[in-house]
C-alpha cells in the first residue's frame, strides 16, 4: 500500500483533500484504496515500513472485526498549500500607507487573522510610503476589513483564466 505525504507539512493524502498523519486518517486511506464498503479500519501499531490494523466491518447487521499486517510504502508529493506557500501564491493585495506604528500594527492583525482563517501572508514588502502585504484568500481580506471596520479603496486587476473565466486579485488601499 503506498501513502502519499506532503514533504513540508508531513500531512497524508486522503480522499478529501491532505490531512493531518494520524491512525483514523491512515485508516480512511487504507478503507479507500481496498474499496471497502461499510468498514473502519484503524492503526493499532506502526513500524517502519508496515503497520497492524483493525479492520471493523459491518456485515449483515453485525460487527466483524480482525486484525490485518499491511506494508506500507510512503511516497512524498507536495499539498496545494505548502506549493503555493513557496511559489509566493496570493489573492489580495493589501497596500497600507500612513504613520509607521499604526501600519506595523495592522500587518500583525492581517498574519494573525490570516493563520487563523487558515490562510498566510506570503510576503511583505516595504516601500516608502507604507507596506504592501501579499495575502493568500481575497474572501478572508474581505472579512477582515468588515470585521475591524475598515473601508479600504478596492480595486481588481486581471490575474488569468481558470477553467474559461476570468480570474482577478484584489488590491485594497488604505490609508491610515
Amino acid at each position: 500500500m503506498i501513502i502519499k505525504q506532503c514533504r513540508f507539512c508531513e500531512r497524508i493524502k486522503t480522499r478529501e483533500g491532505f490531512a493531518i498523519m494520524s491512525a483514523n486518517n491512515i485508516g480512511k486511506v487504507i478503507v479507500s484504496e481496498f474499496k471497502l464498503k461499510d468498514c473502519k479500519a484503524k492503526v493499532k501499531e506502526r513500524t517502519k515500513d508496515g503497520a497492524t490494523v483493525e479492520f471493523r466491518c459491518f456485515v449483515d447487521e453485525s460487527v466483524v472485526a480482525f486484525d490485518k499486517e499491511i506494508s506500507i510504502k510512503v511516497e512524498h508529493e507536495t499539498c496545494q498549500d505548502c506549493y503555493r506557500r513557496s511559489s509566493g501564491y496570493f489573492e489580495a493585495l493589501v497596500q497600507l500607507r500612513g504613520t509607521r506604528s499604526k501600519v506595523d500594527k495592522l500587518v500583525e492583525r492581517i498574519k494573525k487573522y490570516a493563520e487563523r482563517g487558515g490562510a498566510f501572508v506570503s510576503k511583505t514588502e516595504e516601500l516608502e510610503g507604507g507596506i504592501d502585504v501579499y495575502v493568500s484568500d481575497k474572501l478572508l481580506m474581505n472579512e477582515f476589513f468588515k470585521y475591524y471596520r475598515l473601508k479600504p479603496k478596492r480595486s481588481y486587476t486581471l490575474y488569468g483564466m481558470k477553467k474559461g473565466r476570468e480570474v482577478y486579485r484584489n488590491v485594497y488601499a488604505l490609508h491610515l
